[in-house]
């Protein structure tokens, strides 16, 4: 049986106080970019040589990235902050760059689709021959987009969530 935690869903908040145009100002700038985060926690039965090799190997993305079809970078020489890849999902073609990269420790992943960014970050861990992968997914709206935030952050943790358990499924598979 699979089993993951989610530690913790972080929106902001309106206050519920009746408003005043001082909070009416508040409310707006709060809502400017709205943000949200989960983050989810797995143990996989594998060194996090293992875990860190598998999941930076981008050619294997698909098999595990919920609704991704490939992930290929764009530059060459070493692979660090700042490089740039194109993930290609629902048939469309998306820039993505390495936002955070600490060899066999973490790295993060982002992608801004015009008033939507979101942020992939992955963090191994090793004890022994197990491994705890963690997934932190970070979406920050603003303009028109913040009214659909509740459903575009609803279909993107719910494709992120599956992430892990396919990546526990195919390093252990091995």
């Amino acid at each position: 049986m699979i089993s993951f935690d989610h530690l913790f869903i972080q929106t902001q908040a309106i206050d519920s106080r009746s408003p005043n145009i001082d909070d009416l100002a508040c409310v707006r700038h709060r809502h400017k970019n709205m943000t949200s985060k989960t983050v989810t926690k797995l143990e996989i039965q594998a060194t996090s040589e293992a875990v860190w090799s598998y999941v930076t190997d981008f050619s294997k993305a698909a098999q595990w990235m919920t609704g991704v079809q490939s992930l290929v970078r764009l530059d060459e020489g070493d692979i660090g902050r700042g490089s740039h890849l194109h993930l290609m999902s629902g048939g469309r073609l998306r820039e993505v760059t390495v936002s955070y990269w600490q060899t066999g420790k973490c790295f993060a992943l982002t992608a801004e689709l015009g008033d939507v960014r979101t942020t992939f970050t992955y963090r191994i861990e090793n004890v022994a021959e197990i491994s705890s992968l963690e997934l932190s997914i970070e979406c920050s709206f603003s303009g028109l987009k913040q009214f659909l935030a509740p459903l575009i952050r609803w279909l993107i943790h719910r494709r992120g969530a599956k992430q892990l358990p396919n990546v526990k499924s195919q390093l252990e598979r091995l």
